[in-house]
């Protein structure tokens, strides 16, 4: 048998109830949300003038 057989794995004592998807969580804004959303405009905006122009 060995050292680590008679004590549980470390992630089952982190187990704290199942995973997924809460539709019933609040959103909470974050500055980086807005952060995230610009720079994708950016990039989308960057994109488009690079398709046209070449």
């Amino acid at each position: 048998m060995t050292p680590s057989a008679d004590r549980p794995h470390r992630l089952a004592i982190a187990y704290r109830g199942p995973m997924g998807f809460d539709p019933r969580r609040q959103h909470k804004r974050r500055p980086s949300d807005i952060l995230y959303v610009g720079a994708a405009t950016v990039v989308f905006v960057g994109l488009i003038v690079w398709m046209f122009l070449g």
